[in-house]
């Protein structure tokens, strides 16, 4: 079987194309909603599940956030290593190039 493509349709940007899908996303969360008020389901419950969704948008937010703080952790204690490691062989020179410098350093 042959796989054909449409050359007519102009191609898309990956930002194009996820906004797109955030588009679509929205207004099938906008047709969910307007039918659950159709279905006769009561404000209170809407506005429940409303509130659900904006709590879990803000738990993803803290998660990233935390991951965001952790890897800036991270990239810090490799600095420090780096610049522990640069104060040891710089001592290491001093103790090798003073005599008698190894009892001045500790």
């Amino acid at each position: 079987m042959e796989q054909t493509t449409n050359t007519n349709q102009p191609r898309l940007s990956y930002e194009e194309f996820q906004q797109q899908v955030k588009q679509r996303d929205e207004q099938m969360q906008a047709e969910a909603r307007q039918a659950i008020l159709n279905s006769g389901a009561d404000r209170n419950s809407f506005k429940m599940r409303d509130l659900v969704i904006q709590l879990e948008g803000l738990t993803q937010e803290v998660q990233n956030a935390h991951n965001q703080l952790e890897a800036q952790i991270n990239a810090q204690q490799r600095q420090l290593k780096i610049v522990q490691k640069k104060i040891e062989d710089i001592t290491q020179q001093f103790r090798s190039t003073i005599p008698g410098a190894s009892g001045m350093l500790q």
